[in-house]
């Protein structure tokens, strides 16, 4: 664990990478929390094709949109987010991090306790999902855990 106040460049014991003040373990988990109430307020939301706003999201403009309200600015696609930020086994998987489906066609936030939400396809809107369900099981691809500024704690 790092101290609250350390000024380098370092990765928490969470994976999360920092490059002005470091946080302290208890503190990104408690912003984790915050990533994953922040999503779950847009249950219900509509799914529209390339949409990021509470209007009507698409699975990485729901993503992309949750993550910019913690400073964490991200790509609106689902490859792009694959593929910038570090990689996490599925059982490491913790609250906040990216967990993805279908060739990476897919993206989801992990919630929690085999239990991740997303803005599934048209016709649908923003949910809860178990991953162990059938389709999700299935086309699993990895998980991937974006970084948290510091400054999204002030």
């Amino acid at each position: 664990m790092f101290p609250a106040f350390a000024h380098a460049v370092a990765v928490d014991s969470l994976g999360e990478t920092r490059t002005a003040e470091a946080v302290t373990t208890s503190q990104a988990l408690s912003l984790r929390r915050q990533v994953v109430t922040e999503a779950l307020r847009h249950r219900g939301t509509p799914y529209v094709w390339g949409g990021s706003t509470p209007a009507g999201f698409d699975c990485s403009g729901f993503t992309a949109y949750v993550y910019a309200k913690f400073g964490t600015q991200m790509a609106h696609s689902t490859y792009a987010q694959y593929d910038s930020y570090h990689r996490v086994a599925r059982t490491e998987l913790r609250a906040g991090d990216l967990v993805f489906f279908s060739g990476v066609g897919h993206v989801g936030i992990y919630i929690g306790h085999g239990r991740f939400v997303h803005s599934p396809r048209t016709g649908k809107s923003v949910e809860v999902q178990k991953l162990n369900s059938s389709w999700y099981r299935q086309s699993y691809v990895g998980a991937v855990r974006p970084p948290l500024p510091a400054k999204a704690l002030a």
